[in-house]
């Protein structure tokens, strides 16, 4: 009888033990009040410093920079739209014929955008912020949309893209000639031209 107790007994602490695993704990090792109480490469959410999820669209990503790197070297490798996440800074690489189609960067924070071969990239949507658009081979690009950002640069000699679309605004003028015209080199401001 005792026998039986003892195993009784030791089956219960070896399930406890086990199952003891199994707990999802909170650490107050990983608390924090403010982004500053976190290594670089967690976020603090809800008082805790988290290994947050790079969204789908970037193979891999920085929460401390918040930038997506997304390279496209092959036909169809990024599929039919190249979307940046919202609020992240994408340097986006369209390498190969075919390589990106279209491109929106609506809701991002900046978006630096080369597309180095004939067919490479379809219509490009910028959004608000900072946008950086080179288009340096026959036929790169098809349409560039600058829309509501006067910080757009695009480089797109004739024949490279389908058309250029700039705001126009006080600041910022389509055709790049005059003192009001938006430009890099001043603060704050990008060219459209």
């Amino acid at each position: 009888m005792k026998q039986i107790a003892l195993a009784i007994c030791a089956a219960v602490v070896l399930v406890a033990g086990m199952t003891s695993c199994l707990v999802d704990r909170v650490t107050s090792d990983f608390a924090c009040a403010d982004q500053s109480d976190c290594d670089a490469d967690r976020v603090c959410q809800e008082g805790y410093c988290i290994k947050p999820t790079c969204p789908s669209t970037c193979p891999e990503c920085s929460f401390a920079t918040m930038s997506c790197p997304i390279v496209c070297n092959n036909p169809n490798k990024c599929g039919d739209n190249v979307v940046c996440p919202e609020g992240f800074n994408c340097v986006i690489t369209c390498s190969a014929s075919g390589a990106c189609d279209a491109i929106n960067c609506t809701e991002a924070a900046s978006c630096d955008i080369a597309c180095s071969t004939s067919n490479a990239c379809g219509d490009i949507q910028c959004g608000d912020g900072a946008c950086n658009v080179e288009c340096t081979a026959t036929n790169a690009c098809a349409d560039v949309a600058c829309g509501d950002s006067c910080k757009c640069d695009v480089s797109c000699p004739a024949g490279n893209c389908d058309a250029n679309s700039c705001p126009m605004a006080d600041t910022c003028t389509a055709d790049g000639t005059t003192d009001t015209t938006c430009r890099s080199n001043r603060a704050g401001c990008n060219s459209c031209i």
